[in-house]
């Protein structure tokens, strides 16, 4: 989706970024040192700036915070990380992909036993051809040239299981950000 276009939103003048809330940087609260250190050299492996920071610090980039009922507490800060209302994104981006022409399968509420990657193949069409397989619990099968990984604290083992990543970090914003 990289040729997508920053939209404007339903006539109202607010660009993709504002509409969902895209907020620039993120910040882990730790009880321990150790633990926020641990925090910002696991960011920094994977590519990440990351940077521990002490209690005043933290409060001193976040005010907010000094309310918190916990006290003082150490900080993972990921300067160029991003965080938005993860729901009205992907309806935005589901939006856009219909709009390109692409057919968005929802799913029909019942349970999925697996998702499994398909084999690829080497010939010329191999690009025409489904590359994931979903089986529901009632051993229905359907293929699929993408699928969105949605399933919260889960999402990182499923990317590992199917191979797309061993790296998906996951936050619990719901409430908290």
């Amino acid at each position: 989706l990289s040729d997508v276009k920053d939209p404007v939103c339903d006539g109202d003048n607010m660009n993709l970024e504002e509409k969902i809330g895209l907020g620039t940087g993120f910040m882990s609260l730790h009880r321990t040192k150790a633990k926020a250190e641990n925090a910002v050299k696991e960011a920094l492996e994977h590519g990440e700036m990351a940077e521990a920071l002490t209690w005043e610090e933290a409060t001193q980039l976040e005010p907010r915070i000094k309310n918190l009922p916990i006290s003082p507490l150490y900080a993972a800060h990921r300067p160029n990380d991003n965080t938005a209302n993860c729901a009205t994104y992907v309806r935005e981006l589901i939006r856009q992909c219909e709009d390109m022409g692409v057919k968005y399968m929802r799913d029909d509420g019942s349970k999925i036993a697996n998702v499994e990657r398909l084999p690829s193949s080497s010939s010329s069409d191999s690009a025409s051809k489904p590359r994931f397989r979903v089986i529901k619990a009632d051993g229905t099968t359907n293929d699929y040239d993408a699928v969105v990984l949605a399933a919260g604290i889960r999402t990182p083992l499923l990317a590992r299981r199917l191979g797309i990543g061993s790296y998906c970090p996951t936050y619990p914003l719901r409430g908290f950000s």
